[in-house]
């Protein structure tokens, strides 16, 4: 069966209700992360079945969320040098595949940037779409050198996590969204639903073939289409939390000086969408291309098997082997 998604990240989501529905063709709705998200399925759930999908997405929202006081990563973020939290299954396995990333692309997606975050009132908890000043230089910089992954140190036969300095912050939200659409396809796919799509805030996890618009970052028209078959996309941009000083956007993505990433350059992403198998890959990925750029996405992107769709001020790049068909006057840069 195919579907058509249009987007503003990817998805938007507009409509908030709880889960209520079982049918041969079903759909539901909620609310994770600070953002909507649903999934639809063909066949039949019990309530038994839904209670325990909608318990999915709670439970890594509990564990994950930087604004949740009771949330494991809240509790490590509050503790000071020497706090230590136990992780849960779900903690556990994304901190280790953000350890991963983080590896294989030199920190451009690094989780241990929220005081930069906070820095520059881009969390959860200080961002309203508006700023009256940046943040001086040598602000960043006393941020800058407590967003460092190293202050973290996992023991994995406790499986624990460790801070080392005061100060230090880490959030998960480059990845949660789309490791929680992941862990809700894999919970509807056990109840032998077919068809099933979730989205989460415009992360995609899918096992349908999807006709999926990309949102143009700069007006609201569609910048591209791709048909996805089995596949999970993610989106990042400078367009979404974002504000303005002077005519100058600045947005929520950092780069390893501290900065917004691609802060004045014409030539950097303004927008990647990244499409591959596992959404929490494509998730982080799209955040590590917006900091590295193409040139250097490129052995990152392919190595993890997915492709990407690179949106500048300019014009576009594409990676892989997934096509896009760009609907907006661009021109294509590789």
């Amino acid at each position: 069966m195919r579907k058509t998604i249009a987007a503003v990240i990817l998805v938007a989501i507009t409509a908030l209700s709880l889960f209520t529905l079982t049918s041969c063709k079903g759909n539901a709705e909620g609310f994770v992360f600070g953002t909507y998200y649903s999934y639809d399925y063909e066949g039949y759930l019990s309530r038994s079945e839904i209670g325990k999908i909608e318990a999915v997405a709670a439970d890594i929202d509990a564990a994950l969320s930087v604004s949740y006081e009771n949330s494991l990563v809240y509790a490590l973020n509050a503790s000071g040098a020497g706090g230590k939290i136990t992780l849960n299954a779900y903690a556990e396995e994304v901190y280790l595949l953000s350890s991963e990333i983080y590896a294989a692309c030199d920190g451009a997606f690094d989780p241990a940037s929220f005081p930069l975050t906070e820095l520059w009132k881009f969390s959860p908890d200080t961002f309203i779409g508006a700023a009256e000043s940046v943040p001086s230089e040598e602000e960043i910089a006393a941020a800058l050198a407590l967003s460092d992954f190293s202050f973290f140190t996992y023991d994995a036969a406790e499986h624990t996590l460790t801070k080392s300095a005061d100060g230090a912050k880490i959030d998960f939200g480059a990845v949660a969204k789309g490791y929680a659409a992941d862990k809700v396809f894999e919970a509807l796919i056990a109840c032998d639903v077919k068809n099933a799509v979730v989205d989460i805030g415009g992360t995609i996890r899918s096992s349908d073939e999807i006709e999926l618009y990309v949102a143009d970052p700069r007006n609201r028209d569609y910048a591209a289409r791709v048909m996805l078959d089995g596949k999970a996309v993610s989106t990042s941009g400078d367009y979404q939390r974002c504000y303005f000083i002077d005519g100058v956007r600045y947005h929520h993505i950092m780069d390893k000086t501290g900065h917004p990433a691609g802060l004045g350059d014409p030539n950097a992403p303004i927008s990647v969408t990244v499409v591959g198998y596992s959404a929490a890959v494509c998730d982080a990925l799209s955040t590590a291309v917006m900091v590295l750029g193409y040139e250097a996405s490129v052995p990152l992107v392919t190595g993890y098997g997915c492709s990407a769709l690179i949106i500048t001020e300019t014009g576009y790049y594409t990676i892989g082997e997934e096509v896009f068909e760009i609907l907006t006057e661009r021109q294509k840069l590789n």
